[in-house]
């Protein structure tokens, strides 16, 4: 049965109020008092059924008008509500809430990724899709992974969600796909089994949102936000995209998942809290291909705060960026730009960015890592600053840049800087480190092309792998010694 409470007794007893959007604007919600929304009412209904709610948003969507709640509405339903696949579907929630008591879909054919139902669930390709100020929270929290999203929008012109809550949802909080627009700002996402939110495609606007623990731990799920670009076949690059000034607190296994990113910048983020992933090796912030001919580039992450218990996982990644098939199969295209971050906590890699040890892949242009502050954790596997190819023995970055980096390893490490070479020529200039243990390497190098390496102040053995072919080195110190 579905009910509807309401807080603000002063409001009519009507549940909703139907009317056009009159001279405001989407993205400058306010809530309404009757003399304000007077004008523009097509229609009033009181909400006594899940039918009645479902013929509200008809009603709505048919005058190509917005559904407006009555601030502090909450809705109680056991079932996902009727799909919207015509015209335009605009709510403005004014701080109400929809309570899902229902069980998840039965739908044999997909799973959490590829699932496109949802208690809103919105599927026109000729439509828009605005959501402000409206929470969706599942009565009860997750205990598995399932099919059911908060809100679900696939094939729209737009989406636009703004000061939105969803939490404990079967799968994910908002997934969007086959939208090339898409917006999503002010909102909160916290325990949903799958992901936060997650969108496949196109240029994505993330900005000043808040994440808790998105995600189930070791079970392949755990993502506060996720871009993709091939889960349904759509295979459009996520660009351009932002993701701006969001704070994290907590991570399962990925905070800032990016996958095919083009033209992305990842800028003003805080995360903070406990990685819970045990498994898998888990990352805060991680922008990588997505298969043949489904590149990473012309990243920048940069101004980012990271300072995580990694006390759980096997072993954290701060910022990944690169990866393998970085460019397969394209020339010389694009710059991975790391710079000004500072990373606390973690285990693995504090900063990682490199190009594809694939001999086959094309180049990357650049990659700077630059002005970045990093203090691991204890860890016989951690390296504070990693860049270049991998692996393999493929040259495939044109100039690789690590300049005024400082690095702080903890009593077990493994070495402060790891490069690995891969590159036309590999600048390594103005770094320094320091270590609260002993034995770290300072620097470990993989080199076969150019190397110039001058004025660092390294805590640490300098170990050359393997000889540049070119060789400049002035000024630097390792533990204290001129080299």
């Amino acid at each position: 049965m579905t009910q509807v409470t309401d807080s603000t007794t002063a409001l009519p007893s009507t549940g909703f109020l139907i009317g056009t959007d009159g001279s405001d604007n989407s993205s400058q919600p306010k809530k309404y008092s009757v003399a304000e929304v007077a004008p523009a009412i097509t229609g009033t209904l009181l909400i006594a059924s899940l039918a009645e709610f479902n013929a509200a948003i008809a009603a709505a969507v048919a005058s190509d008008g917005w559904l407006i709640l009555r601030p502090g509405t909450t809705i109680s339903i056991d079932a996902p509500l009727a799909a919207v696949t015509s015209g335009n579907l605009r709510i403005r929630g004014n701080g109400s809430t929809i309570v899902y008591t229902g069980a998840d879909v039965v739908d044999a054919g997909v799973g959490a990724t590829n699932s496109t139902h949802g208690v809103i669930k919105f599927e026109n390709a000729a439509g828009e899709c605005v959501i402000e100020g409206l929470t969706i929270v599942r009565s009860t929290a997750p205990t598995a992974v399932g099919k059911l999203h908060g809100i679900s929008i696939s094939k729209g012109t737009r989406a636009e969600i703004k000061g939105c809550v969803v939490n404990h949802m079967h799968a994910v909080g908002i997934a969007i796909r086959r939208t090339p627009v898409v917006s999503i700002s002010e909102s909160k996402f916290s325990r949903n089994a799958y992901a936060g939110h997650t969108t496949c495609g196109g240029a994505v606007t993330v900005d000043r949102n808040e994440y808790i623990y998105n995600g189930l731990p070791d079970t392949g799920a755990g993502y506060n936000m996720a871009f993709a670009s091939a889960q349904f076949g759509d295979e459009v690059a996520c660009a351009p995209s932002s993701v701006t000034n969001n704070v994290m607190r907590g991570v399962v296994r990925k905070g800032i998942d990016i996958h095919h990113g083009q033209s992305v910048l990842i800028s003003g983020n805080v995360i903070s809290g406990q990685v819970t992933e045990t498994l898998t090796q888990p990352s805060m912030i991680y922008a990588i291909a997505e298969g043949a001919d489904k590149d990473v580039r012309d990243i920048m992450v940069t101004v980012n705060e990271i300072d995580i218990d990694d006390s759980l996982s096997v072993g954290s990644i701060g910022i990944y960026v690169g990866g393998p098939n970085a460019t397969t199969g394209l020339s010389a295209l694009g710059e991975f730009i790391v710079t000004s971050n500072r990373v606390k906590g973690v285990r693995g890699h504090g900063i990682y960015a490199g190009g594809s040890s694939d001999a086959l892949s094309g180049q990357v242009d650049n990659i700077t890592i630059k002005d970045n502050e990093v203090s691991m954790g204890d860890s016989s596997a951690a390296i504070g600053i990693s860049a270049g190819r991998g692996s393999g023995s493929s040259t495939n970055v044109r100039m690789l840049n690590v300049i005024n980096n400082d690095v702080t390893v903890g009593a077990i490490a493994h070495s402060c800087y790891s490069l690995h070479g891969g590159a036309a020529v590999v600048r390594m200039i103005g770094n320094t480190s320091t270590s609260r243990g002993a034995g770290p390497w300072g620097v470990k190098t993989l080199v076969d092309t150019r190397l110039v390496m001058r004025d660092n102040d390294i805590y640490g053995e300098y170990q050359a792998d393997l000889d540049a072919a070119t060789l400049n080195k002035s000024g630097n110190y390792f533990s204290g010694v001129a080299d």
